[in-house]
């Protein structure tokens, strides 16, 4: 993953260079896809850099819904 990031709150923007293309995202978004870039992350990492509880079902669910628009990005693999 080559990705390029410039914060512009409440968003950060998101150059990938293997695709050409530009995403805006909102924080906590973009807090989840920097965890991905640094390494292999679990559910339960990933909820923790969100500060949200593990058992937070509303959580997993916006967690779960996320990963699936990142990997449609293909700014993730899976």
């Amino acid at each position: 993953m080559s990705l390029s990031w410039r914060e512009w709150p409440p968003h950060v923007l998101v150059f990938d260079s293997a695709s050409g293309n530009t995403h805006l995202l909102e924080q906590p978004s973009a807090a989840v896809l920097r965890a991905i870039e640094s390494g292999p992350a679990t559910t339960s990492a990933l909820l923790d850099v969100l500060a949200v509880e593990p058992r937070d079902t509303a959580a997993q669910d916006w967690l779960s819904a996320l990963l699936s628009r990142l990997r449609a990005l293909d700014l993730i693999d899976g």
